[in-house]
């Protein structure tokens, strides 16, 4: 005779942890095809949950396809108001980013995060990609 184990007994050699998701990162991407016009608002996104990004928004990241002409800065808001920004120096395709007070940020459920371009255009920066970190408030 065969012996099987019992039903739905995975062996212990493949039994994964999981991990508590209220402690994993999530990740708010955005995408800008082209260059972006003048105080162009081109990412919205409203908060299902509370989160909070880290100082100056560490683990984030923007790069883009075309570098800048000229140092380009974009502002990054919660409800509107200024929370920090994303900056493409002159010659770079790949940005940096600064929080207002160089502290976490904090957006509770229902709150709207805001990417706006700068008020005048540069000449070359274009097909900007933007990925924002956070983890949940618990």
């Amino acid at each position: 005779s065969l012996n099987y184990p019992p039903p739905f007994e995975v062996p212990v050699a493949q039994r994964a942890v999981l991990a508590d998701p209220d402690s994993l990162n999530v990740a708010i991407p955005g995408y800008l095809i082209g260059k972006p016009a003048n105080s162009a608002k081109y990412l919205r996104y409203t908060m299902t949950r509370a989160l909070t990004f880290p100082a100056n928004f560490a683990g984030s990241a923007a790069t883009a396809s075309a570098t800048a002409t000229a140092s380009t800065t974009m502002d990054i808001q919660k409800n509107g108001v200024s929370c920090g920004t994303i900056t493409f120096a002159l010659g770079a395709a790949v940005a940096t980013f600064v929080s207002s007070g160089g502290a976490a940020v904090s957006f509770a459920a229902g709150a709207v995060l805001g990417i706006v371009a700068q008020a005048s255009q540069d000449a070359t920066l274009a097909d900007i990609a933007v990925s924002l970190v956070a983890t949940p408030t618990v």
